[in-house]
């Protein structure tokens, strides 16, 4: 986000930060090598007048703000944004990586591992990224057991143990020599160990598009994996099939065909409860599934969740309307739920729709618009991830078109929070634009992990601007309430209101809002200069006393708290912001 002066601003997207400033004072081509990232836009000059009317622009490559602008402002108000984005790929080979997954240790909130395409060897092989740290360092390698020339495809989970199970294709070509492997890891995904065959074949029938999951609830089926592929029978299609393993992936068994045999792709598995688990797939024109109550030994016949308007590859690469899915597996309010999302283009553009079930399957809602953009825009969201945290919380990340209108995508992420009904205002996790006309090939599916209060999107990334794909990863706050959302002072300018977040999330919800001054906000610890302003309060609106000096501005930050917890100050929105350690360190009492 460049810098930016306000005399007033109330960050819209997401974000509860209002400022105060009286007069006076953001097929698989082989590509280059890396290059520095986007030129930032310069911001306005200061002093430029943009007037009284509060309408709403955009600051280049940054937030939606509301801005009232008086013909002289102070220089250096807030600091600029230089983007907490990571590169989780750690090679300077100038090759590619893309189609990501990612996972997080349930057993260690600072362990997670990724995968993607990695073709830094001049080949394409199997690449996985570390962190021990929540995100902030990367180590990276390509798995070491190839038996063929190419390896791809790459599938992540970890089991409820802390075992994390990596599966991928190892192949020589399309219906060529090749096998369906897993490895696995038992120290979070520093090394990995000789995979286990799932399938391996001669050429026919080929194995494509897998998926792995593993189970984590208690009983008879922990940590039970399961992985479900495209059995391709023919060059003109085949099932999907699915086979279980009680050993991390060593062997293989139960293998069952679940679907019919033509216009299949795209397959997830996605366990719930002891032996329940759900196998989703595109279908022709649907997305369909099946449902096993006995750890995968038996299935049910295939069903539809939804009929669908698939998306069509786009002007560069290809694109689907690949489902993915997640159970409630919490014990809160929506156990139990399932959750399904995909691209759809039924509003003439594509979009990401999400149905759920409450009861295992039977019936399903109608399909609920994920992204927030104006409908049928021409804007285009595509690629969704899904994970439901342990609280219960709904996360859909996906690729989104909607800031730029031509080849150049962002990563989004939304959050439901009741069980699936409504999402939250969309937040935007990347800090730069990637021109999608560089490549030819962005994979099939991205990644997202959720877990120990942490949202991790992975994504494939082109900011380097030369046509080279890296992966970069983003860790965002969840929070068990929305950002207070809709600050802005009234007319008096001395009255502040915001959202009333208690319609929505029932009663008991009160509110901390605090004060202090913006240029506290580039100490080491500008917690410690603030004053709470108002604690517990029962309702908006809160009246702020002071009045800034002249040339100096203060800034106001709400949050929401209740039965359920806190919500946060504003966290995750402005990269990098020093306004997290007020999560942590409150004037306000916690």
């Amino acid at each position: 986000m460049a810098t930016y002066h306000l005399r007033f601003a109330s960050l819209l997207s997401a974000l509860s930060l209002a400022t105060l400033l009286f007069s006076g004072c953001a097929g698989l081509p082989t590509a280059g090598p890396a290059s520095a990232g986007e030129t930032p836009v310069p911001p306005p000059a200061p002093g430029a007048n943009r007037g009284e009317t509060g309408a709403t622009e955009d600051i280049p490559d940054g937030r939606p703000i509301r801005t009232f602008d008086p013909p002289s402002t102070p220089v250096g108000a807030l600091a600029e944004d230089t983007g907490t984005n990571v590169r989780a790929n750690r090679d300077s080979s100038g090759r590619d990586q893309n189609e990501t997954t990612i996972a997080i240790n349930p057993l260690d909130g600072n362990n997670l591992v990724g995968g993607a395409n990695d073709a830094r060897l001049g080949h394409w092989a199997a690449g996985y990224y570390v962190t021990h740290d929540g995100g902030v360092t990367w180590a990276d390698g390509t798995i070491p057991h190839a038996k063929y020339a190419n390896q791809g495809d790459p599938t992540v989970a970890f089991c409820a143990d802390g075992t994390a199970v990596f599966g991928y294709l190892d192949y020589d070509g399309s219906f060529a020599p090749h096998r369906l492997v897993v490895s696995r890891s038992t120290d979070g995904g520093d090394t990995w160990k000789e995979p286990g065959v799932v399938m391996e074949s001669d050429g026919t029938p080929f194995a494509d598009k897998p998926y792995i999951a593993c189970a984590r609830a208690e009983g008879a089926y922990a940590n039970r994996v399961y992985i479900s592929w495209t059995y391709f029978t023919s060059p003109f299609g085949g099932p999907i099939r699915v086979m279980t393993s009680d050993d991390h992936g060593r062997t293989w068994t139960n293998a069952h065909n679940v679907s019919s045999s033509y216009g299949v792709q795209g397959s997830v598995p996605a366990p719930g409860r002891d032996g329940e688990v759900y196998v989703f797939w595109k279908g022709s024109g649907k997305i369909e599934f099946a449902r096993s109550t006995s750890g995968g030994a038996t299935w049910s016949s295939p069903a539809t969740v939804a009929t669908i308007q698939e998306i069509g590859n786009g002007p560069h690469y290809r694109r689907n309307s690949f489902p993915t899915a997640g159970v409630d597996i919490s014990g809160g309010p929506h156990d139990g739920t399932v959750y399904v999302a995909w691209a759809d283009g039924r509003n003439g553009d594509a979009d990401i729709l999400l149905s759920r079930s409450t009861d295992h399957g039977q019936t399903w809602s109608e399909p609920v618009r994920v992204n927030d953009d104006p409908v049928g825009n021409g804007r285009d969201q595509y690629f969704p991830w899904l994970a439901v945290d342990e609280k219960g919380l709904v996360h859909v990340s996906w690729i989104d078109h909607r800031d730029r209108g031509d080849s150049r995508y962002h990563v989004y992420v939304a959050t439901s929070r009741d069980g699936g009904v409504t999402f939250d205002r969309n937040l935007r996790v990347t800090d730069v634009a990637s021109d999608g006309s560089l490549t030819g090939f962005l994979g099939d599916y991205t990644g997202l992990a959720a877990g120990h209060g942490k949202i991790v999107p992975l994504w494939p990334d082109l900011r380097a601007g030369t046509g080279e794909e890296d992966v970069y990863v983003e860790v965002e706050p969840a929070f068990d309430y929305d950002v207070v959302a809709e600050v802005a002072f009234r007319a008096d300018k001395r009255t502040l209101d915001f959202a009333d977040q208690e319609p929505r999330l029932g009663d008991g919800i009160v509110y901390d809002v605090l004060l202090g001054n913006v240029g506290d906000l580039a100490a080491g610890s500008p917690w410690e200069d603030a004053s709470c302003l108002a604690e517990d309060l029962d309702a908006p609106p809160a009246d702020v006393p002071e009045e800034p000096a002249p040339g100096e501005a203060l800034y106001v930050l709400v949050r929401a708290h209740g039965p359920r917890g806190r919500g946060s100050w504003g966290s995750g929105t402005g990269h990098p912001d020093p306004r997290d350690g007020f999560d942590d360190h409150s004037p306000c009492g916690d």
